[in-house]
């Protein structure tokens, strides 16, 4: 039997846990960056990701202001530290704004960051190195701290390579 837990986090309008572990994998994506991050959802809005308003992120990006940080102003630190990213989403009113922001930093042929768009996905998830987040949330903000979501977050190494594979065998981008 392995030791291995995943933690199922069940949210609603009164809880943190999915913004909390959000901010808390972002984080540690800025402290030891993954060669690769696939963020996957139908609907991705530009959401406040990082609370940098204490300034406690000044050793990642001094030139970050002290206010919530966004999705894209993080992302885009991630692919400047050479993290390959793969955006997969729907394209549709609410997803457009976000995917136009990633493609003015940095345009549409940085191998350093993928974007694609089906219009049938429906599946959700953030995978890095070492780790997989999955379940019924968007990223969006209704997602992250309204709506009741069911979340599975693994850290189980063979979990992370077959979602990996997944991923890498549906929309390319295997950076090995």
């Amino acid at each position: 039997m392995s030791e291995y837990q995943p933690r199922i986090i069940y949210t609603h309008n009164s809880t943190r846990e999915a913004g909390e572990l959000l901010q808390s994998l972002f984080t540690a994506e800025l402290v030891r960056p993954s060669r690769s991050l696939w963020l996957v959802s139908p609907w991705i809005y530009d959401i406040d990701i990082l609370d940098n308003r204490g300034g406690q992120f000044f050793t990642f990006e001094p030139h970050w202001p002290h206010r919530k940080l966004r999705l894209s102003e993080v992302i885009s630190r991630m692919v400047e530290n050479n993290t390959h990213v793969h955006i997969i989403s729907r394209d549709n009113v609410y997803t457009r704004p976000f995917l136009a922001s990633m493609r003015g930093r940095f345009g549409d042929n940085d191998p350093r960051l993928m974007m694609k768009t089906s219009a049938l996905l429906h599946v959700k998830g953030l995978l890095g190195d070492g780790y997989f987040l999955s379940g019924s949330m968007n990223f969006t903000y209704s997602g992250i701290t309204i709506n009741e979501e069911k979340i599975h977050f693994t850290t189980d190494a063979a979990e992370v390579a077959t979602n990996r594979n997944h991923l890498e065998t549906k929309w390319g981008g295997s950076i090995r």
